[in-house]
């Protein structure tokens, strides 16, 4: 009763939210089967990030959640670790470096060049078998050292998308 009046209630709402480390196995939770429940991967807002929001990473392929996000900032992230990795004949100097990177860097402002280098990019991902798996969200969640390293699964996607831009940058400017 609610003030003196029957009220018929259809169910109950609870509202349980329990934060564990991942490395904290002292707990285990389980839950009677009639209850529904959710779990919260984070709570940080869409547009804090350059990258399309969970739900959207799990629809579609890897080309297709390349398609969703911010890549002018990717690959200027990812332009030093791409440089990295390549290999060149002969020794070079710091200054010639530091001078290709200002290159590329004031490259990638060009509309022109920046579009050239978006489809190259996803050119060089949809070519590859792991760029056309529908399921690539899946070897991510079954790699425990994969969802550590980044802390949430979302985060463990947007590391995938950027390391495979990394990669298929690399294969371009080699």
């Amino acid at each position: 009763q609610v003030c003196g009046k029957a009220v018929s209630v259809g169910g109950v709402h609870v509202v349980l939210v329990v934060h564990l480390p991942r490395a904290d196995h002292k707990w285990c939770f389980d839950f009677d089967s009639s209850w529904r429940f959710g779990f919260i991967d984070t709570l940080l807002p869409v547009d804090a990030t350059s990258f399309p929001p969970l739900h959207q990473m799990l629809q579609g392929t890897l080309w297709d959640a390349l398609q969703l996000v911010d890549m002018k900032q990717i690959v200027t992230q990812a332009l030093r670790p791409s440089l990295a990795r390549l290999v060149y004949p002969e020794a070079r100097r710091a200054e010639d470096l530091t001078a290709q990177i200002k290159r590329l860097l004031c490259l990638l402002k060009t509309a022109p060049f920046f579009e050239m280098l978006q489809t190259l990019i996803l050119d060089v991902v949809s070519a590859s078998p792991e760029g056309r798996d529908p399921n690539w969200q899946m070897q991510i969640a079954i790699t425990p050292q994969s969802l550590a390293l980044a802390g949430t699964f979302q985060a463990a996607l947007h590391s995938k998308l950027t390391s495979t831009v990394e990669k298929a940058l690399t294969v371009i400017l080699a």
